[in-house]
């Protein structure tokens, strides 16, 4: 089973995820500002939170200690683009990470991923400049709908109605919204 264990890893987990502040994502991406692995892993946490809340999920510490560490070898390797990724790329410079999340359940590490697709598409959205951002925010919106069309069976959706809510979420984060209202 899933459980905390992961801490009697430390200290070296515990120096791999506070590095992760100072990775930088999207560095071939034109873009305001800079966002670090470590911002991003807080935004995936909450969009995880507002994602489950809406799918009526439960959600579990061990859920949260996923969403926490699921970026953990990119203290090691930077933020380096999915295309370019495969499955057990991460097992040689993370030992720790490739262990726990190999005790993850897929349904779990299947909605932290698509968490962590909506933030990735939300935030370029929001923060990108120019033509190849344009370009990959839209790669990314297809990829996020299709990551909620090929889930919604693990956790008990239709995939039209799946890729709605999901939709809604990612309106909801690019638009603010209740932000404004609360402030007015």
């Amino acid at each position: 089973p899933v459980t905390t264990d992961i801490a009697n890893k430390a200290p070296e987990t515990m120096n791999d995820l506070l590095a992760l502040c100072h990775v930088p994502r999207w560095v071939i991406v034109p873009h305001i500002g800079v966002q670090s692995v470590g911002e991003h892993t807080f935004r995936v946490a909450v969009i995880y939170l507002e994602l489950c809340l809406r799918l009526g999920r439960k959600v579990e510490a061990t859920d949260l200690i996923w969403v926490l560490v699921h970026d953990g070898p990119e203290a090691w390797t930077g933020d380096i683009p999915g295309p370019f990724k495969t499955a057990d790329s991460d097992k040689g410079v993370a030992p720790w990470w490739h262990d726990y999340r190999c005790r993850v359940p897929g349904t779990i590490q299947a909605l932290v991923k698509l968490a962590d697709m909506i933030e990735g598409a939300t935030y370029l959205k929001r923060h990108g400049i120019g033509a190849h951002a344009a370009y990959v925010t839209t790669r990314c919106y297809e990829h996020v709908t299709g990551k909620a069309r090929e889930i919604s069976p693990l956790v008990g959706w239709e995939p039209d109605a799946m890729a709605q809510l999901v939709q809604g979420l990612m309106t909801d984060i690019v638009e603010d919204i209740g932000r404004i209202e609360a402030s007015q």
